[in-house]
């Protein structure tokens, strides 16, 4: 059996959703685990040098994965401060984060109805993270135990299935 060059197996690796290979780690060869695990770090910390470490309690780890950086923009903040303005046609996955114009972190949420949910830093400090959207159910809360529940059903079924399937143990 002819083996592909360790260049073209990790261009074909890198084309794979990180939560696939972040599942899979453990059930294929060695050489698909070397080049994987490389790629599986560097989004890792790509993301997480965005978004808190405690954020795999709120979000599941592979939604977060798969996430992507997007540019801010100026209207998606409130008159309050509050990144409140971000609708369903703005982003295009399910997680997006970046950095708005105060060098807050936020990572938006994207449900299967195309509603968005923003979880920010209220102040740069980083300690206070609050919840914004244009969707009446929640605006202006903190993002605690209580709020992981609400937003996994707001995620819906489908989602939940999909991170069953992937054996992600979900934890409430």
């Amino acid at each position: 059996m002819e083996v592909l060059p360790e260049d073209v197996l990790a261009e074909i690796v890198s084309l794979l959703p990180v939560s696939f290979l972040f599942t899979s780690l453990c059930k294929v060869s060695r050489g698909i685990r070397e080049v994987a695990s490389p790629i599986v770090k560097e989004r890792a910390e790509r993301v997480f040098s965005f978004l808190p470490v405690w954020m795999p309690a709120v979000l599941p780890l592979p939604l977060l994965m798969d996430g992507k950086e997007v540019r801010f923009e100026r209207r998606w903040l409130g008159g309050t401060g509050y990144i409140d303005g971000v609708g369903g046609k703005d982003v295009q996955t399910g997680v997006s984060y970046g950095k708005d114009i105060y060098s807050r972190s936020f990572c938006a949420v994207k449900s299967q109805k195309g509603e968005v949910i923003v979880l920010f830093q209220r102040y740069t400090n980083g300690i206070v993270w609050k919840v914004g959207s244009c969707y009446p159910l929640w605006g202006g809360e903190s993002v605690n135990v209580d709020f992981k529940k609400r937003i996994r059903n707001w995620l819906g079924q489908a989602a939940r299935e999909r991170w069953k399937s992937m054996s992600i143990k979900m934890r409430d």
